[in-house]
């Protein structure tokens, strides 16, 4: 059952998860002029200070979702691996584990920026506070290789 767990649904828990962060992503360098002046109407601040902060966003949204989306598909072979330093497994669990740290601060920054509770409009706010609970998840999953990294020093 684990297998099963670590090795399909896992990883396309993933893909399913992180589709849409990547889809946005995508969609902001389609449109990076419009999506930079949003930003810095929003913030109030500078288009230099928005396009740095764009920049940081698509750069989550896709190479952070393919890292974690790889990171889960390798996981199961890669923490069972003799042959896989250990140096090496813990380098790719602790990023995997900053990747979801910096989602969860993306989640709340842009939750609130862009879709504050209101009482008209709870949907969206709702699906971004659905969607954190989902990366409390995988970061709960996360945490469970380093668990299992520990374990396999000690063997």
């Amino acid at each position: 059952m684990k297998d099963l767990r670590d090795k399909i649904v896992a990883p396309l828990a993933m893909v399913f998860l992180l589709a849409m962060f990547v889809y946005s992503g995508v969609n902001k360098v389609a449109r990076f002029d419009k999506k930079v002046n949003t930003l810095s109407t929003k913030l109030s601040c500078s288009l230099p200070v928005a396009r740095i902060g764009m920049a940081g966003v698509i750069f989550l949204e896709i190479v952070l979702s393919i890292y974690l989306a790889a990171y889960f598909f390798a996981a199961p072979h890669l923490l069972s691996s003799p042959r896989v330093p250990l140096r090496v497994t813990k380098a790719l669990t602790w990023t995997a584990m900053a990747c979801v740290a910096l989602f969860l601060a993306f989640l709340v920054v842009v939750t609130f920026i862009y879709h504050p509770p209101q009482r008209k409009r709870m949907i969206p706010f709702l699906s971004n506070v659905t969607v954190f609970g989902g990366f409390l998840l995988v970061l709960s999953m996360v945490i469970g290789h380093i668990k299992s990294e520990r374990r396999r020093v000690l063997a």
